[in-house]
């Protein structure tokens, strides 16, 4: 009977069995893989990603808190979650028992995927490199979607140099799902499963 099929099954299935691991293993690729993809595609398990706000004021705001001037991607509207590409590269996969698990552990990545508020603060830095911005690019898209930023409110408020009414914003982003679970993705893992299975048994 040890040298059974249903013995050698038995034995492949085992979840800390070499076909099983190599299962898993290749699971966490696909899914690393497929997640991945969907930065490229802007759109996951048939959910296309919304378009970004423009402009993007959380961007703007990050980068004026780093440098003089805003990058000019801040005012398109594609790729959506690419900035720097952090995101993207710390899609991973981990084993941990008879688990996979894939996803990102950046900080601000579920924000992302469910579109969940975040507060920015608007310190005097930012302010003083806004200022000369709007100076530089004077158009009244610019003034309109940027300017409120900059608002001091009393009389003689901008004689008198008071200080600006926003000290903070609070920016809730449209959800982008990238972390999901798909029937296709399920239907394909267990495709593999039985795949490494099947070599398991063959090898015996």
């Amino acid at each position: 009977m040890s040298d059974s099929p249903i013995q050698n099954l038995k034995t492949a299935l085992d979840y800390s069995s070499p076909s099983f691991r190599r299962a898993q293993k290749r699971i966490g690729a696909m899914m690393v893989d497929r997640t991945v993809g969907s930065f490229r595609a802007q759109a996951r398990g048939g959910i296309a990603w919304p378009d970004r706000r423009v402009p993007n004021i959380a961007g703007i705001l990050t980068d004026l808190m780093r440098r003089p001037k805003p990058k000019d991607h801040r005012f398109y509207t594609r790729p959506a979650l690419i900035d720097n590409g952090t995101l993207m590269r710390t899609i991973v996969s981990e084993i941990s028992g008879r688990a996979v698990t894939f996803g990102s552990r950046q900080e601000y990545a579920s924000r992302m995927q469910r579109g969940e508020p975040t507060t920015i603060v608007v310190t005097s830095v930012v302010q003083r490199r806004l200022i000369k911005f709007l100076s530089r690019y004077p158009g009244k898209f610019y003034r309109t979607e940027l300017g409120w930023l900059l608002k001091r409110s009393g009389k003689g408020a901008v004689k008198d140099n008071k200080p600006f009414d926003v000290t903070e914003v609070t920016i809730t982003p449209k959800a982008r799902p990238f972390v999901m679970f798909t029937d296709t993705d399920r239907a394909d893992a267990m495709k593999i499963i039985g795949e490494e299975v099947l070599k398991a048994v063959r090898s015996r």
